[in-house]
């Protein structure tokens, strides 16, 4: 069971880098394309206010995860539960950086199962 939490933590850190990629993308994009506003107007320093506050959540997250032992658990499920619960708890504690929490809580619940 060792190795099934560890490699379900693996495959759970693996979503949380793919999430950093994919918004670090998001936020370059956007810089690059500057929306459809072509300009350095209000809407695009918000727009990028928010992709950096979703990549510190994603950081805040991979922090919490590294607290996390898998060793200390006797099923993957029981792993599963300790990091949603980690997950909810920063949820609540951080508002602005809520959907990026979120979409990692989903991926977490929606993973199959270790085999």
């Amino acid at each position: 069971m060792e190795t099934d939490c560890a490699e379900l933590l693996r495959r759970i850190l693996d979503q949380v880098d793919e999430l950093e990629r994919e918004i670090g993308r998001t936020r370059a994009d956007w810089q690059e394309k500057k929306g459809v506003f072509h300009d350095e107007g209000y809407v695009y320093r918000e727009n990028l206010a928010l992709l950096d506050e979703e990549l510190r959540g994603v950081h805040l997250t991979r922090a919490a995860l590294a607290l996390i032992d898998p060793a200390s658990f006797s099923d993957p499920e029981a792993l599963r539960r300790k990091v949603l619960d980690a997950l909810e708890e920063r949820y609540h504690s951080f508002v602005l950086m809520r959907s990026g929490i979120a979409v990692i809580m989903n991926l977490v619940r929606n993973m199959p199962p270790c085999r």
